[in-house]
């Protein structure tokens, strides 16, 4: 179960990194060219908003998983306990 809860930290904390190295890139990207982000495409911040929301939904699905771990392992602990 450790292993599995240091391999649920480690990807949110793989995720934060690529979404703020895919932020900064389109950003710097953005201030190198910025005849290409016209008014007649999408937005800078469409894009980062999306890479936010994926980001988002990785971690909140980890931490979920990491509470369904924590929870279990206090359920096991309380019946080895009890016996």
């Amino acid at each position: 179960m450790k292993r599995l809860n240091r391999l649920l930290t480690l990807i949110i904390a793989s995720s934060l990194g690529v979404f703020l190295g895919m932020s900064l890139a389109r950003i710097l990207h953005y201030l190198k060219h910025p005849e290409l982000y016209g008014p007649k495409y999408t937005p800078l911040w469409h894009y980062i908003i999306i890479n936010l929301l994926i980001f988002l939904l990785v971690a909140a699905i980890c931490v979920i998983i990491k509470l369904i771990i924590k929870h279990k392992i206090k359920k096991q602990a309380a019946s080895s306990a009890d016996a």
